[in-house]
C-alpha cells in the first residue's frame, strides 16, 4: 500500500453501529466508568461522537432488572 492511500482518509463515512454501543454498555456497566468520560474514551479511540445520554441509555436497557 502506498503512502498516498494509507494517508489519505477514506471518502466513505465509517458506521461503528452495534460495537460502538457494546463498547459502551461494556463500559458503563461492566468497568464503571461514568458517561462523560466513556463518550470521552470513545470519541479518543474511535474518533466518533458518542453523546453520553446514548451511552446511559443503552447501558440502562442491558441491565438486568
Amino acid at each position: 500500500m502506498s503512502d498516498e492511500i494509507a494517508g489519505s482518509p477514506s471518502p466513505f463515512p465509517s458506521s461503528y453501529g452495534p460495537n460502538l454501543r457494546a463498547l459502551a454498555v461494556y463500559l458503563l456497566v461492566f468497568q464503571r466508568i461514568p458517561g462523560e468520560r466513556t463518550a470521552i474514551l470513545i470519541r479518543d479511540v474511535t474518533g466518533a461522537e458518542a453523546p453520553t445520554t446514548a451511552a446511559s441509555e443503552h447501558s440502562a436497557r442491558s441491565r438486568p432488572t
